[in-house]
């Protein structure tokens, strides 16, 4: 079952009409505004809320650029509105007869239209197959095989629709120019406004208790496991060690055997899959957002997100030093990094900051400091914007005041 479909409580901003989707299409080009439509599949809150509806909410303040939105089951009636889309991307979407259509169809329009694939994962080359089953902890049977294979062939095709590709990172990035053969560009991940007033609430409330030290690991999933493998024996001597210390997991996990008791006493605590406003307050609610990460080509093209989340909220973060963390993270100052050998190395840091051995607020008001200086929603708006001119072959764009 998709996480989503696990969510209560939904909160979905982005569930708008076809038909008022359409109007403001039609109303940015009434007012002389360049618009770059997004394609996804069908909304969900993970990768469409990071690499879509975000996207558009940078763009509002645009002098230049407005973004909008639309799915796989609206292509057909999309297809009369080509006249008001300057600049297509298709973000993580399988290739379709109907897919293909379209887009030959909007192409073919006078000036030479230019499509955009967008993708925030290695799910687009077959030669990283073998590679993707072992990280998603797949046994390799017949029928995952042949699921995921189709995944990725798919994914692959529509890339070869498009004439760039942008994506989350610099590793990422450097595997798609060498898989299609085109050029690509970085738009990193950002928090959107939502997230951004929620969490400047939660900052304002949090609280920390004498009483009790929460670690959080919100990647509860059975794609993670190996990763919290890692650091399970330090997290069980620390958990036994320290009656005040407890475990939030955030999602689904299966425990090693000698862990189940620590559950059934309470001092692991299950929360289920969260909206992203309520994942919020839940993250601000520990003391620690703990990261680990098996160090495998698929966990260097992740993104910056399990680090600007916790830190909008001003929980220090302790993480495997992947692509994008050691290039943001400077250890000690920002959060921490620990090895991807289980060294000990996580059950000594969590100590530093249990006792206190470092400035806990400098730390965490440093890393807020740095996300929302680089992955609020409005910081990738210059990025975005020079890339759709580039697209269009416009002249430069003046500064905007």
């Amino acid at each position: 079952m998709d996480n989503i479909q696990m969510i209560k409580n939904e909160y979905f901003p982005w569930n708008i009409p076809f038909a008022y989707r359409i109007k403001i299409l039609y109303e940015n080009s009434r007012m002389g505004f360049k618009s770059v439509v997004f394609l996804y599949e069908t909304a969900d809150s993970s990768t469409f809320r990071y690499r879509v509806y975000n996207m558009c909410q940078s763009l509002e303040e645009s002098l230049y650029w407005k973004g909008n939105f639309f799915f796989e089951n609206e292509l057909e009636k999309l297809s009369r509105y080509l006249d008001y889309i300057d600049l297509l991307v298709l973000v993580r979407f399988h290739w379709s007869k109907e897919l293909g259509e379209f887009v030959a169809k909007y192409k073919s329009m006078r000036g030479g239209k230019k499509v955009i694939f967008d993708i925030d994962d290695l799910v687009f080359d077959i030669r990283y197959l073998p590679e993707l089953l072992q990280s998603i902890g797949s046994r390799k049977v017949a029928e995952e095989t042949a699921y995921w294979k189709g995944y990725v062939s798919s994914l692959n095709h529509t890339a070869y629709l498009c004439d760039i590709a942008i994506t989350t990172n610099g590793y990422l990035k450097n595997l798609l120019e060498d898989s299609l053969q085109k050029k690509c560009y970085v738009i990193p991940n950002t928090f959107n406004r939502w997230q951004e007033q929620i969490s400047q609430k939660c900052c304002k409330e949090k609280k920390t208790s004498k009483n009790e030290f929460t670690l959080g690991y919100f990647s509860g999933s059975p794609t993670h496991e190996k990763d919290f493998l890692m650091i399970a024996e330090e997290l069980y001597e620390l958990l036994c060690g320290f009656p005040d210390m407890k475990l939030k997991i955030v999602g689904y996990m299966n425990l090693p055997d000698y862990m189940e008791r620590l559950r059934k006493n309470g001092k692991i605590m299950f929360v289920g899959f969260q909206n992203f406003i309520n994942l919020q307050k839940e993250i601000a609610d520990v003391n620690i957002n703990l990261v680990p990460l098996v160090n495998t080509v698929f966990t260097n093209c992740k993104s910056e997100l399990k680090y600007f989340e916790a830190s909008i909220v001003e929980t220090i973060s302790i993480m495997s030093p992947t692509y994008v963390y050691k290039t943001i993270i400077k250890d000690g100052d920002n959060g921490f990094l620990c090895e991807f050998d289980n060294s000990g190395r996580w059950y000594q840091r969590i100590l530093d900051i249990y006792y206190e051995r470092v400035d806990i607020r400098k730390i965490s008001r440093a890393a807020r400091h740095v996300c929302e200086e680089k992955y609020r929603y409005s910081a990738v708006r210059n990025d975005i914007e020079k890339l759709c001119f580039q697209m269009i072959e416009r002249p430069a764009m003046k500064s905007q005041v």
